[in-house]
């Protein structure tokens, strides 16, 4: 290979037919990351500095549009509490109007999916993250508006101004910021990544949700919509300043594969990221050809799961509200107290559970496939295209042995991992259902983060799963698969409580959301990664 390494010592960067860039060192890379924690912190306490009040202001707005309306101009009279809105009526409305707002959201999610993936492969990762808190600023201004003019032309306003998500929101700046951090890690470096990366959306959610609660009860209603504007352009300003602009040539290197394979993927249509849970037919150690559907059926799993426990962080809220008479402060305090124990858990608790779980499973498979450790040279090949003489078309068969896709013993434990995390999920979700004072909802909230590392377990047993040139495909793929079932729990479950909360009986949607959780944890059980020193067909 001496001659390859002469040629690419004396070649232009420019030169497209230089397979892999010299990258910068591990200490950049590590200071970029460091950047970008901190940008996706702030970004992300800016938008949940509204969460909180959105859900009170849309409330209040349904109560007024209830009470103003000819028919029920005098009801007002006949409930003197404090909170004259806790009726099953108003319940109800409130509920079916958070419901649109969820599915507005999360429909133009989906797009800002596509619309993200699209701004990676089109500019580069520091474009997109700075366009993607700038949109949020518009979206911001007309929820301003619509609280001003308030009732039902309010709610629509305020529903409609969600539309903006498309160009920017929480899915697409946490795609881009996963997508842009995996690419300056090695593959047993990610998981831990993607739950630091999760861990400081939970920061900034808590202190979103405590400072938004508590400007929103204390201040004004439109407060947390101010300071929401003034720490998005923070963000924006510190992305522009503190994180490397990532050239466009780079951003072809982040799926760590080959030439024809990047440029595959980046003349694909938008929907090619879902194609990565096709079942596909992958090669055994005996050469064997085989069907392997781990992908499909890990991502089932996945979507079930979000389906049962997705809508918690809103539905917690308006349980609270209903059943707990819970302010806009009290919430803000206690999502506050679920998003910095999560922030806790996956910032330190969860690489260490994962590396330790490694290493224990590791050791615990050494044993008995120490006759497969033996043999395993024979395919301990070199991967990089410029390690082969790959055959011109027409020039004949490759016939070199397949690509092995499994990167260490280990990581199998991340299922297992998996599986134990969903099961605490769903347990917890069920046993809201017996709750009768307002410290158990805190003491529940406070137990919920234990399960709070299925979303970057998951992430990281995906880009295992999938081939090294299929990790941004295999991100998107994830984040489509999560705001769809997002979308389907938003509907689903906001109508289940709006049902049962017209016959007193709100708490029995948790007991339905444990029942989809149990069928997630099932399916999940039969989830595999693909054969030890399996790898894709010659000839794909």
């Amino acid at each position: 290979m001496t001659p390859s390494t002469s040629l690419s010592s004396t070649a232009s960067e420019a030169s497209p037919l230089l397979p892999l860039e010299p990258k910068p060192s591990a200490q950049n890379d590590r200071r970029v990351i460091r950047h970008i924690l901190v940008f996706v912190t702030i970004l992300q306490m800016a938008y949940s500095f509204t969460a909180v009040s959105m859900l009170y202001v849309i409330r209040q707005m349904t109560c007024e549009e209830h009470y103003k309306t000819s028919e029920n101009a005098g009801e007002s009279a006949y409930h003197p509490s404090v909170d004259r809105c806790n009726i099953g009526e108003v319940e109800s409305a409130s509920a079916t109007a958070i419901t649109a707002l969820g599915t507005v959201t999360t429909v133009f999610a989906v797009v800002n999916l596509f619309y993200a993936r699209w701004t990676i492969e089109t500019y580069s990762f520091r474009a997109s993250l700075i366009q993607q808190a700038c949109w949020p600023v518009v979206r911001l201004v007309c929820q301003m508006i619509a609280i001003l003019i308030g009732r039902r032309w309010g709610v629509l306003i305020m529903c409609a101004s969600q539309a903006l998500s498309g160009l920017g929101g929480p899915q697409g700046y946490q795609l881009v910021a996963n997508s842009y951090a995996s690419s300056l890690v090695t593959s047993s470096e990610e998981t831990a990544v993607f739950g630091q990366l999760q861990g400081c959306v939970m920061i900034g959610t808590a202190l979103g949700y405590v400072a938004g609660g508590w400007a929103g009860t204390n201040i004004t209603v439109s407060s947390p919509f101010q300071a929401a504007t003034a720490l998005t352009l923070l963000s924006i300003a510190y992305a522009v300043v503190m994180i490397r602009n990532e050239e466009k040539s780079n951003v072809s290197d982040v799926p760590h594969g080959d030439d024809q394979d990047t440029k595959n993927a980046q003349n694909s249509n938008w929907l090619s990221p879902l194609k990565v849970f096709m079942p596909r037919n992958v090669v055994d150690q005996d050469g064997k050809e085989r069907k392997y559907t781990g992908l499909l059926i890990t991502g089932i799993g996945i979507f079930i799961g979000v389906l049962a426990t997705g809508f918690n962080p809103i539905l917690l809220q308006i349980y609270a509200t209903s059943a707990f008479s819970f302010l806009s402060e009290q919430n803000g305090y206690m999502m506050a107290l679920n998003s910095s124990f999560r922030a806790v858990f996956l910032s330190f608790c969860f690489p260490r559970l994962v590396h330790t779980g490694r290493a224990w499973y590791a050791r615990k498979r050494s044993s008995p496939t120490g006759a497969q450790i033996a043999t395993a040279p024979t395919l301990n090949m070199p991967i990089d295209v410029v390690d082969f003489d790959v055959p011109q078309q027409g020039a004949g068969v490759y016939e070199e042995p397949c690509q092995p896709m499994e990167a260490e013993p280990g990581v199998h434990f991340d299922l297992v991992y998996l599986c134990i995390s969903m099961l605490l999920d769903t347990t917890f979700t069920g046993s809201i259902a017996l709750l009768r004072k307002p410290w158990q909802m805190y003491l529940v909230v406070g137990l919920l983060p234990l399960a709070a590392g299925s979303a970057p377990v998951s992430k990281g047993i995906i880009t295992e799963m999938c081939e090294p040139s299929q990790k941004v495909d295999a991100l998107s793929a994830m984040a489509i698969l999560e705001t769809v079932g997002f979308l389907c729990t938003t509907t689903l479950t906001g109508w289940l409580f709006a049902i049962f909360a017209e016959n007193g009986r709100s708490y029995m949607t948790f007991v339905v959301e444990a029942c989809i959780g149990m069928c997630a944890v099932l399916c999940l059980s039969l989830a595999r990664f693909p054969p030890r020193g399996s790898g894709q067909p010659p000839n794909r």
